[in-house]
């Protein structure tokens, strides 16, 4: 829609944005539209290495006891939901 735009423009015809929207049968939210990208989440490689150890020392533990094991450790507040995919 930029492209048939900018050469109308170049042609010496100038149309709004939402008239060529309307024209073409494509909503003005669309043409704004932009992807986002994901940023890559933070590990925290401290609390990963203790996480390890953890799991090293007791296999058995699972992961909200973990949490509770780290929250103590480190005294601040974290989700486990967090540790989900960084123990693999």
């Amino acid at each position: 829609l930029l492209t048939i735009k900018i050469q109308l423009i170049n042609d010496g015809k100038d149309i709004s944005i939402r008239k060529m929207c309307k024209i073409l049968e494509v909503l003005r939210s669309t043409f704004y539209y932009r992807t986002q990208t994901r940023a890559e989440p933070k590990r925290d490689m401290i609390i990963e290495e203790e996480m390890r150890k953890i799991i090293e020392e007791e296999p058995a533990v699972g992961l909200r006891m973990i949490t509770a094991i780290l929250r103590q450790r480190f005294n601040r507040k974290l989700n486990r939901k967090k540790f989900i995919g960084s123990s693999s």
